[in-house]
């Protein structure tokens, strides 16, 4: 299983349309994936539209009461990762802003299926 993690801060504006890129790009390769989603203290509607594509099956939401910044957004989402799904699945982290391609999430895969024990990306490299 492939999990991937979402670190989200107010955005509202682009965080639906991630979700649903990184469910077409997943379920058209045939990929088992879950998306766990740390709404870091939003004061838009980031918690609310998540809680919608949650709804829908395959994400978990977990919220911080507060903005706690990313490093701790990151803790949490780990912590709650290692403690529910398998160690042997693979960890995805991206940013919730939809500026990470979510097709670039199988050719990770392929990577660490293919030996690689960690596998960095960027969009900044082309």
């Amino acid at each position: 299983m492939v999990v991937i993690l979402l670190p989200a801060y107010n955005e509202a504006s682009g965080i639906g349309q991630l979700l649903s890129r990184i469910a077409a790009t997943l379920d058209h390769n045939d990929c088992d994936y879950h998306i766990v989603v740390v709404n870091d203290g939003s004061t838009d509607q980031t918690k609310n539209i998540v809680s919608q594509y949650a709804k829908q099956g395959s994400i978990t939401l977990l919220s911080h009461p507060t903005n706690q910044g990313l490093g701790k957004a990151m803790k949490t989402g780990i912590s709650y990762i290692c403690s529910n799904f398998n160690g042997d699945d693979i960890l995805v982290t991206m940013d919730a802003d939809n500026t990470h391609d979510p097709q670039m999430i199988k050719l990770m895969v392929r990577a660490i299926k293919g030996g690689a024990e960690v596998v960095i990306g960027s969009r900044f490299l082309g």
